[in-house]
């Protein structure tokens, strides 16, 4: 999100994520998921915070079947309390 508002961002993810659905469709790829390697673990009020439900939002809007529940990769059991 370095360089960009929220609002641009989500933008770019929405996109990303039209771009990815479709490859779906098309049958080029499996699944999809997305990574950060800090973003998921910050405060709310952080300026690189990245919420789940809001990703979750986004991807609906393009149609995206979203699930919580295929896997989950965190550093520790306390941080994936915070998910």
């Amino acid at each position: 999100m370095e360089g960009s508002s929220r609002e641009d961002f989500l933008v770019r993810v929405q996109a990303a994520l039209e771009f990815l659905e479709n490859a779906v469709s098309d049958g080029r790829i499996g699944v999809y998921g997305t990574a950060t390697w800090n973003g998921y673990r910050r405060s709310p009020g952080s300026r690189d915070y990245l919420s789940l439900a809001e990703l979750d939002e986004v991807a609906r809007k393009v149609g995206a079947r979203t699930t919580t529940s295929e896997s989950s990769s965190c550093p520790s059991i306390s941080e994936c309390r915070r998910l």
